[in-house]
């Protein structure tokens, strides 16, 4: 899809953004590393948060207030923590313009060989370039790189089972 590709890690209450991979389209975005980003409303935020042990994501939700950017943003815990079990069924969560009006982010886990989500790689764009059909496959797309960069880190099926 030619848009900005990012990967981010987890903080101590919030994402940190890392790397990115710029778009190819004459306007894209670009972001500076070390930049934190907010776990309630950001796709890589969200796609860490669904994948960690309770007791690890209790704590971080301790501390999330769960700010209100525009009418997307998701503010109530309950509707989130609903939204990340959605997010562990499609294996991808999304960033429906709930931080920044008119930009849409697919962002999906990066686990380590314990099936610890150990940081995330995310997909950013503009509404009107990202129809239905290109969210799912950027969907896709971007689960599969996840997969395997995962793979790579040792992550398999059976490390998840054995835990």
């Amino acid at each position: 899809a030619k848009e900005t590709v990012c990967f981010g890690v987890l903080g101590n209450e919030k994402g940190i953004f890392i790397e990115q991979a710029q778009g190819l389209h004459t306007f894209h975005f670009v972001l500076s590393p070390g930049k934190s980003f907010e776990l309630h409303c950001s796709a890589p935020g969200k796609a860490i948060m669904a994948y960690l042990p309770n007791t690890v994501r209790d704590r971080y939700l301790s501390h999330m207030r769960f700010e209100r950017y525009n009418s997307h943003t998701i503010t109530d815990r309950n509707v989130y923590l609903k939204e990340l079990e959605n997010v562990r069924k499609l294996g991808y969560a999304l960033d429906n313009e709930e931080e920044m009006t008119g930009v849409i982010c697919i962002g999906a886990a990066i686990l380590d060989y314990t099936g610890y989500p150990c940081g995330a790689i995310w997909m950013l764009g503009p509404k009107d370039r990202l129809s239905k059909e290109v969210m799912q496959t950027s969907a896709k797309a971007i689960v599969q790189v996840a997969k395997q960069i995962s793979k790579e880190l040792g992550y398999s099926l059976t490390s998840k089972m054995n835990k």
